[in-house]
């Protein structure tokens, strides 16, 4: 009966002992390394120093050391051979959490140890060491990229029963490095990155460095199974105005929603998964995927070969009066994605709010052609979130300086998320004149889901006045909310813009073609669904009905230019809907 393999960490217990037997005799890298310390003045910091294989030369030539490690075996075993020296402090921590506030002359990170980390991770570390280095100071490394072997897999047998496997994945970029003992089915294994050494310096560069020496390791002997060996040596570079962080307060763009006297203060300089790392070495979880753009993670290597690829095919085909196949396969896709029985088209768009402008152009198009040409205001909620350009900000119930920017919202009402009454009343003032209602399934200013209560309410009330239902999804689409698209508006709701008209039994058969019984038009880019029943042309209200409009007076046109609908008052953000003289107020309707 074959013996099971149980595979342990190289780097504690037996796989510890293992390591220190391997490593206690190797003197590979330790010749360039210490020809970088100035004997006896030079403080040291030495990461990831394991059992001592670089601390015990490095004790002989500087003038004191900082050993830091993760492991407590790999730590206690350089403890115990190092007993008499106070030039030695020992820590046992994880150099990516562990800081100081001392400066050394050096920081040494030896037998390759950067590999064990990956791109966000060794980002990380070189802005922590940048802060670790004196000035002047060096930080010097050691390199090994092993050749890729025709199988993928290289046996090293190094004597006194132990063998190393090394298994690389390439697709992945893992190198999965094995430890076997004979007579013992326990494997010790650690896994690391496959980094190769231009790769490095560019990633130095990036962070701040500046690589002033390479030394290749000399190894007794030619060994072709070692591959690239190296040690490098860098230095903070000097501060220009292309690649150091700008003074807080200045930048050479504008940093979007912050004040002057904030530019600067912090930038993002690197992210992986859903971890976005800054340049002072601080990191953060990214809960919201970017501005809602990156749901599968940054970094994907998937989605990077996929645009790398149609780049290569062509950079930009235009559908501007004509198509292209990438964009018909794109919507085919996207089509099948939100459901082909439901969505003939598709509608492409480069943001989010540009995909607002689109839906509410669209929505206002189409009731024109269907009921007239009174249909164009656009109900949203209080404390909603569309984007940043004109239409869309004139959507959104958040405060977005609309004031400051003269954002027109004449034709634009909002109402409480919540306030069912606030939606009748509406509807009963306004409903011949609403061409839609934009909604988010779940309030991306307040992670608030609408209330079931309202989202019957609205298909109510679809159903009776004919107006659009516009669910903007670029918050919840594509299972952020556990699920493919949210079904909170009944059971109706894509990441798509879809506009379709329902025909009643005694309508006329002419319509516009937009408005044919199975053409709608999904807009991807914003992810949003508009679904309705537009209402025959005979049904509307005559034009000879009043309705309500603003003030002509400069004051009062200026207070009542956005009405928006609260529990106890129309406002416009912190301003007091005022009443007209030539007309009445929409709560007066109520």
């Amino acid at each position: 009966m074959p013996s099971t393999s149980t595979v342990h960490s190289m780097y504690a217990a037996r796989g510890a002992e293992l390591y220190d037997r391997i490593v206690a005799d190797d003197t590979s890298e330790v010749r360039e390394i210490i020809r970088t310390i100035a004997r006896g003045s030079d403080r040291v910091l030495e990461l990831a120093s394991g059992s001592g294989r670089l601390t015990v030369p490095l004790l002989r030539v500087a003038r004191d050391v900082t050993a830091v490690d993760i492991s407590p075996d790999l730590t206690a075993m350089l403890r115990a051979r190092v007993t008499d020296d106070a030039r030695l402090q020992l820590v046992v921590a994880d150099i990516l959490a562990w800081d100081s506030e001392e400066r050394f002359d050096k920081v040494v990170l030896g037998t390759t140890s950067i590999s064990l980390f990956d791109r966000a991770d060794r980002a990380r570390l070189f802005a922590r060491v940048r802060r670790w280095l004196a000035e002047d100071g060096s930080f010097v490394l050691s390199l090994r990229t092993p050749p890729l072997a025709d199988d993928g897999q290289a046996v090293h047998d190094i004597g006194g029963g132990l063998r190393i496997r090394e298994e690389i994945d390439s697709e992945r970029g893992i190198l999965s490095t094995t430890l076997t003992e004979d007579g013992d089915a326990s494997e010790h294994t650690v896994r690391t990155h496959l980094l190769s050494r231009p790769q490095l310096v560019d990633e130095l560069h990036a962070a701040g460095f500046t690589v002033t020496a390479q030394h290749p390791v000399g190894l007794r002997g030619h060994d072709d199974r070692i591959g690239d060996y190296a040690v490098l040596v860098a230095s903070v570079s000097s501060p220009s105005e292309a690649d150091s962080p700008p003074v807080r307060g200045t930048s050479a763009y504008l940093e979007f929603f912050l004040p002057p006297s904030r530019f600067g203060e912090i930038e993002a300089d690197g992210a992986e998964g859903v971890t976005v790392s800054f340049s002072d070495g601080s990191t953060a979880i990214d809960a919201i995927s970017g501005l809602w753009n990156v749901p599968l993670g940054y970094g994907s290597r998937a989605i990077a070969d996929a645009v790398h690829q149609v780049n290569l095919q062509a950079s930009a085909l235009p559908i501007f009066r004509r198509g292209s196949t990438s964009a018909r396969q794109a919507a085919e896709r996207l089509r099948e994605y939100a459901g082909a029985d439901r969505y003939e088209s598709v509608f492409f768009a480069t943001s989010g709010s540009s995909a607002l402008d689109a839906v509410v152009k669209l929505s206002r198009q189409v009731q024109k052609l269907v009921h007239g040409a009174r249909r164009r205001r656009v109900v949203s909620l209080v404390g909603s979130y569309h984007g940043i350009t004109s239409t869309a900000m004139a959507l959104s119930g958040a405060y977005l300086y609309q004031d400051v920017y003269d954002v027109d919202e004449r034709l634009h009402i909002k109402i409480p998320y919540d306030d069912v009454d606030a939606l009748r009343r509406v509807a009963r003032r306004f409903g011949e004149e609403i061409a839609a209602i934009v909604m988010e399934p779940v309030l991306g200013s307040g992670a608030l889901p609408l209330p079931t209560a309202m989202l019957h309410e609205v298909a109510r009330l679809r159903e009776q006045r004919g107006f659009l239902v516009v669910a903007d999804e670029v918050a919840t689409g594509f299972y952020r909310t556990g699920v493919r698209v949210s079904r909170a508006l009944s059971g109706r709701s894509h990441r798509t813009c879809s506009c379709s008209a329902k025909r009643s039994p005694t309508a006329p058969r002419r319509r516009p073609p937009c408005c044919s019984p199975r053409r709608s038009a999904a807009c991807f880019g914003v992810m949003t669904t508009c679904s309705g029943m537009a209402r025959r042309r005979q049904d509307r209200p005559s034009r000879a009905r009043r309705s309500w409009r603003p003030s002509t007076s400069w004051r009062e046109s200026a207070r009542s230019r956005s009405p928006t609908l609260c529990r106890r008052s129309w406002m416009r953000s912190s301003t007091p809907w005022r009443a007209s003289a030539r007309g009445s107020s929409p709560r007066d309707a109520a």
